[in-house]
């Protein structure tokens, strides 16, 4: 897992901790530099937080995504700004990128999932 803030870095550790999940590894730093240096596959990727790169950071790291794994996208509503004709946020028109990127490849299969701000999950084909 890749956390920018020290804050939220130090709860997910005391979370893995706490339940036994010794197998999650924690780099601490800007996602869009960090992505660039992973070496490893990944059976699970979750994104969430900074929604004006959505696009970047898939693009970076769905090639990173073993062909069985599941990619997760938080906020895909993003209040509901993505939703509209033409978005009234960066944050809105990031998710709106990522979602007309995604709808043009075929080799993707998403599920919505219209739970909270919206998650969307992804499997390679």
């Amino acid at each position: 897992t890749l956390e920018k803030f020290d804050e939220f870095a130090d709860i997910a550790e005391k979370n893995f901790k706490l339940n036994n999940f010794s197998n999650i590894n924690l780099i601490r730093g800007d996602a869009n530099k960090q992505s660039k240096t992973l070496k490893n596959k990944f059976d699970f990727i979750f994104l969430d937080g900074n929604k004006e790169n959505y696009l970047n950071l898939f693009k970076i790291t769905i090639k990173k995504m073993n062909k069985k794994g599941i990619y997760i996208v938080d906020n895909i509503f993003n209040q509901g700004d993505s939703l509209n004709k033409k978005a009234k946020t960066n944050k809105g028109e990031g998710v709106k990128k990522l979602l007309k990127y995604i709808q043009s490849k075929k080799n993707l299969t998403c599920t919505l999932l219209p739970i909270y701000d919206g998650l969307l999950i992804i499997k390679k084909n």
